[in-house]
């Protein structure tokens, strides 16, 4: 006899998609007045008990045929730290040792975990950071190197009040510069940064695609 005429159809009868999603979900579902039943995913085909108020209120054994359902991660979201085109970049004498910039304005709050070259060969980074942009700054980008004359005042500036890029947590629509010392022999290159990220339902990698070289002269 069935039971839950409503969720479990005879055996002969396959279950319907959606009878089949409401078995695996444990959701709570109304039977008669102050009866509750649960429904809990079956694992490996094997009795399931569900008890409420300390009776056994369904046992059944579920069928783990099918693969268990992908969990809801909200669907595919946007990169939330976009960064710029493709470009290209060499690094000659003296120094093959800069520090790559990026300036970017987070789409939604996220956390930063971490940065590492693509397809590195005779190259290699040693640190990653970040640093929050002073109200009225303008967007950084490109390299310079340490120390040199050249910088910026507010390059300097932003460079002193770095922080290490691992576990930053970025606000939406704030604006920050990201920092990666990066060192490249001659005859190497990269083929950009990857800034990878987590946020509340999903993590990911957002590309600085900027191809580098390394040459005793850059023409």
């Amino acid at each position: 006899m069935n039971d839950f005429p409503d969720l479990v159809p005879p055996p002969e009868r396959p279950l319907t998609p959606l009878q089949r999603d409401r078995l695996r979900a444990a959701l709570p579902l109304q039977d008669a007045p102050g009866e509750r039943h649960w429904f809990v995913p079956a694992v490996a085909a094997a009795a399931v008990l569900a008890v409420v108020g300390g009776g056994v209120v369904l046992s059944r054994t579920l069928s783990n045929d099918e693969p268990s359902p992908a969990p809801l991660t909200g669907g595919p979201r946007a990169n939330p730290i976009p960064m710029g085109d493709d470009g290209t970049m060499c690094l000659g004498d003296p120094s093959r040792t800069v520090v790559m910039m990026e300036s970017v304005t987070p789409e939604r709050d996220i956390v930063m975990t971490g940065a590492v070259l693509r397809d590195p060969q005779d190259a290699s980074s040693s640190g990653a950071w970040y640093a929050v942009q002073p109200p009225g700054g303008v967007a950084l980008g490109g390299a310079f190197a340490e120390g040199v004359p050249g910088m910026s005042k507010l390059e300097k500036q932003e460079w002193a009040a770095r922080k290490p890029l691992a576990g930053a947590m970025l606000e939406k629509g704030k604006n920050y510069t990201f920092f990666v010392r990066v060192t490249v022999a001659v005859g190497g290159r990269f083929n950009g940064i990857a800034f990878s990220y987590s946020d509340a339902s999903a993590s990911g990698t957002s590309v600085m695609n900027l191809r580098v070289s390394g040459r005793h002269q850059c023409s």
